[in-house]
């Protein structure tokens, strides 16, 4: 079984995101605010955490009703899919085929589990292997005398289809196997703890939240199924569970997700018998470079938060910036929007970069330009000084301005090496340091030229086809577009996997909550995006 040790983003949002939660706890509590309703439905193993952190979250905050109800994972994904809860509940991975229905679906995973398989106390029975699980469950094992028991017919009892305990189990341990007909399908965690309890020659299946004295856990390949066993990786039946939003959650939805995944949170996962993530809270994480790469880190800040704890400070300043800023050991991490050239890595001996996405630069003007598309050759030509006048490439009569990136720009590197070909720039361009600053000048300059990464396009500007290919996430997740790149964060070494803080963001980013961040800014995720959950 393939184990992470990376976040995949557990939570705890101690940080204030605009002010929303002070505002919405003072409100509540003072009676000023209408009654909102939070609706939550699904898996039965994450019901009991959701129940009491609700319990506890409607004590303090006045005005809030929360309702919460099961019917498992399957139930979870459909009812956050079609809008009648606002959070579904899944004890499982969201699965392709509900992916492909509803691509906006995130998983937001709140603490770690592992599956027990439990017998009754009188069973002696103490220990099976996963090819034995597998056996008695696929029905090639039918009698107890057969792993070591005294005989007796084994009574199987399973979770009912709509289970994501179900689910996991059929992937972990029967590696996708069939079921033996006939067994008992139960629709709870709960009603399979009780079937067990009340069977002597019964097996089943529950989460580490329903163990008790009632039922006797088995050891597993020789393990305890424990939440000490579970965080150290050595139990092979572990998982993570979630919660899952159709696209960012909503604001009540959001302060009670990062209620769970607070401190007080933790503590009531951890009472319920499940594995909380580390308790990062209160640390933070200064980031500063690209201003192509800085929307996608200033939009998942306070997610990034609401699911770690951690306090992200985001700057701009260029890619040369954040490589230095790494290099000389000021920041542990920092933004690029090209590769890291070869100075650098004499430099800064170990520097990485890792992508994060995908982008295209695109050309623009501004709307009232009648220009439409350029070729590459007419694109270097104008920003070379060669062409100097828009009706050299049929536009009107008009000297051309060029709006360039300073030196310090990762963009405008890109743009020199893949467009330019090293070519010198025209002299007496404008110079701005971000993308933003040259959006803005070429919406309001009308013989303007410049450029930017996808996720600045809107109305204001008109961004130009190239060599025939308009610049879109399509056309640069498919290789057509020709000024395409990644798009990175940078380091020294394996730092990732060496300070907490860091992992959890690149866990986070790399997630498929960080990919639909990217993807929502206007650049292009790096799996398709209909696709299954990221790493």
């Amino acid at each position: 079984m393939k184990k992470s040790t990376s976040w995949i983003i557990g939570v705890a949002l101690i940080v204030v995101v605009g002010g929303v939660a002070v505002t919405g706890y003072f409100t509540n509590w003072f009676g000023l605010a209408p009654t909102q309703t939070l609706k939550i439905a699904g898996s039965t193993t994450v019901l009991p955490i959701t129940t009491n952190a609700a319990e506890a979250y409607m004590a303090e905050h006045r005005g809030v009703n929360i309702e919460v109800a099961g019917g498992g994972s399957s139930v979870g994904v459909k009812n956050a899919a079609n809008g009648s809860a606002d959070i579904g509940m899944a004890s499982r991975p969201v699965k392709d085929s509900e992916f492909t229905q509803t691509p906006s679906l995130i998983p937001w995973a709140i603490c770690s589990d592992g599956i027990a398989v439990i017998v009754h106390p009188t069973n002696p029975i103490d220990d099976l292997t996963m090819d034995e699980i597998r056996q008695i469950f696929n029905g090639t094992i039918t009698d107890w005398s057969a792993v070591g028991g005294a005989a007796g017919a084994i009574t199987v009892v399973n979770r009912d289809s709509a289970s994501g305990t179900r689910s996991f189990f059929n992937e972990e341990v029967m590696d996708e196997d069939d079921f033996v007909s006939g067994a008992i399908e139960l629709n709870s965690n709960g009603a399979v703890h009780d079937k067990i309890a009340e069977t002597p020659l019964a097996i089943g299946y529950v989460g580490l939240g329903y163990l008790d004295a009632e039922v006797k856990d088995l050891q597993v390949e020789g393990v305890d199924a424990t939440v000490a066993n579970v965080q150290a990786g050595t139990y092979p039946i572990s998982r993570f569970l979630y919660y899952i939003t159709n696209g960012y959650p909503s604001e009540l939805a959001r302060d009670f997700i990062a209620f769970v995944m607070s401190t007080e949170g933790k503590a009531i996962v951890a009472d319920e018998g499940f594995v909380a993530f580390e308790d990062l809270s209160g640390a933070t994480l200064s980031i500063a470079g690209s201003t192509t790469v800085l929307p996608i880190l200033t939009t998942a800040s306070p997610y990034f938060s609401m699911m770690t704890g951690i306090n992200l400070e985001v700057a701009g300043g260029g890619s040369s910036v954040g490589v230095k800023s790494v290099g000389n050991g000021t920041l542990e991490v920092g933004m690029a929007s090209r590769q890291i050239k070869s100075s650098e890595v004499a430099s800064y001996p170990g520097i990485l970069n890792h992508t994060v996405c995908s982008d295209g630069i695109a050309v623009i003007v501004n709307p009232a330009n009648g220009v439409t598309g350029l070729t590459m050759t007419q694109i270097r030509e104008i920003f070379n000084g060669t062409i100097t006048d828009w009706s050299a490439v049929g536009g009107e009569t008009g000297a051309i301005t060029v709006v360039n990136r300073d030196s310090a720009s990762g963009t405008r590197s890109f743009f020199n090496e893949h467009v330019m070909e090293e070519d010198d720039f025209v002299a007496g361009a404008i110079e701005l340091n971000s993308n933003g600053a040259v959006h803005d000048k070429v919406a309001e300059t009308p013989l303007a030229i410049g450029y930017v990464g996808l996720g600045y396009l809107d109305s204001e500007v008109q961004a130009l086809d190239v060599d025939g290919v308009t610049p879109s996430v399509e056309s640069v997740a498919d290789l057509s577009y020709p000024i395409a790149r990644g798009l990175y964060l940078i380091t020294i070494d394996d730092v990732p996997a060496q300070i907490p803080v860091v992992q959890a963001l690149f866990s986070f980013l790399w997630s498929r909550i960080g990919q639909y961040i990217c993807n929502e800014e206007g650049f292009v995720a790096l799996t398709a995006y209909a696709g299954g959950a990221l790493p």
